[in-house]
This record gives structure tokens, C-alpha cells and sequence, in this order.
């Protein structure tokens, strides 16, 4: 699967990690030592950086490695996988090939379908009394 993901993500532009570190240069001994430690639960996320505030406090700053993008790309793949099929189609957030472009269009059609029957006038009537 770790391999999967690498390929999935390797060709993407934008890829590069903040330790100037890429995709490229990953072997698969690499990713088999990836996967040995998320078997045995060692794997370590993300170099975590403590950044203060000016009015006092700290924010987390979390820096990913390559090796990190490659976990999350197939942690990705495998909850997508499982989770899928159980979304209702009406569901566009955070989904494979929808977004909220296709939930304005979804809308828009409805909205235009139900337009003959009369209701489209009544939505704009509304509209115009809140703006005065």
C-alpha cells in the first residue's frame, strides 16, 4: 500500500517537504522500514515546532516529511476505500471527483427543475424584502 501511495503522489507537483527533502529519492528499503515501524506502532508523524504568540501562548507548528506525505497518502487511500461506499450521494465534502462545485451544480439543477412549478419567483420575492 506504501508503495501505492509513493506512486500516487510522487508525480504531483508541489511535493516537496519543507526540509527541501523529495519524492524522488525514496527507495523501497525505505518504504519497507516505513512499513515495519507502523506494524510495530513506532512510526513517528511529523517534526512538531512550538512557536509563541505575541500576546502570550504557543502554536504548534507541524512540518511533514516526504515519509509522512507517503503514511497520510495511504492512510487516505484505505479510510477512502472503506468509508465510500457508506456516504450518501448527496454527500460532495472531501469526497473522490466532488467538491463544492458539483454541490452548486447539484443545486442550481434543482433549483432550475423546480423553477416551472412556480417556486423560483416566490425565492427571489423573499430575497428582495431581506435587502431592503
Amino acid at each position: 500500500m506504501l508503495i501505492y501511495a509513493y506512486e500516487n503522489i510522487k508525480s504531483k507537483p508541489g511535493n516537496m517537504t519543507q526540509t527541501s527533502e523529495t519524492l524522488d529519492g525514496i527507495s523501497k528499503e525505505k518504504l519497507e522500514n516505513i512499513s515495519k515501524l507502523l506494524r510495530k506502532e513506532k512510526f513517528t508523524f511529523c517534526r512538531r515546532i512550538d512557536i509563541p504568540k505575541a500576546f502570550g501562548g504557543s502554536g504548534v507548528l507541524s512540518i511533514a516529511s516526504a515519509m509522512d506525505k507517503i503514511v497520510q497518502e495511504a492512510m487516505r487511500l484505505v479510510l477512502e476505500a472503506i468509508y465510500e461506499p457508506l456516504f450518501a450521494d448527496c454527500s460532495h465534502g472531501f469526497r473522490p471527483n466532488r467538491s463544492r462545485h458539483t454541490a452548486l451544480k447539484k443545486k442550481i439543477y434543482q433549483t432550475h427543475s423546480k423553477g416551472s412549478e412556480g417556486r423560483l419567483p416566490n425565492i427571489w420575492q423573499t430575497q428582495n424584502q431581506h435587502c431592503r
